[in-house]
């Protein structure tokens, strides 16, 4: 089935719609939530809300593209979980949520909106200037939540290389936010 078919489904309320995106995109949104949660339930829970938060934005707001659209949906559904799940616990455990090791470059908390779309537009480009392996290294981390020693397992390659790889982009991501002012 097209994505234009299940956005149809959606603006029709069809009770199909979401049946359809599971079957299609559930795997997809699993993973995406499984890797920023680390549990099966958690995960599916997340999907499952994921989907219901689409059902209801879909017939207002059609996306253009289903796939990175509930991606970006089930991505911060699984964050909101994690940090409320976390909130109580700060401090413990070893493990860091991706993005906070973005934090030092980008904020989110930009001051209107014309900075959010011009880092936005500048965080594009600079992904899209990045070399094969730094960007699937960089995508892996970040925007899939992929823990270190999976990207290592995927790519053969050492952990502390994928680490040193994560730093020097985060660097040059830092670099060229603060050329632009940005940072």
């Amino acid at each position: 089935m097209t994505d234009r078919e299940l956005i149809g489904l959606y603006v029709g309320r069809s009770e199909t719609a979401i049946e359809k995106t599971l079957e299609q995109y559930g795997n997809y949104c699993f993973t995406i939530a499984f890797n920023i949660l680390r549990s099966k339930e958690d995960a599916e829970e997340c999907v499952n809300d994921a989907l219901y938060r689409a059902w209801d934005a879909v017939p207002n707001d059609p996306p253009r593209n289903l796939r990175p659209y509930l991606g970006r949906i089930t991505r911060n559904e699984a964050l909101d979980r994690y940090r409320k799940g976390t909130a109580v616990k700060r401090g413990e455990g070893n493990d860091t949520l991706p993005l906070d090791e973005l934090a030092e470059c980008v904020s989110g908390n930009a001051a209107d909106e014309s900075e959010t779309i011009a880092t936005r537009e500048l965080l594009k480009g600079f992904i899209a200037s990045l070399g094969r392996e730094k960007k699937t290294v960089f995508l892996a981390r970040y925007w899939y939540g992929y823990s270190v020693s999976e990207i290592a397992k995927k790519t053969g390659r050492k952990e502390n290389t994928i680490k040193t790889m994560l730093r020097r982009t985060r660097n040059e991501l830092c670099s060229m936010l603060k050329k632009e002012g940005l940072y």
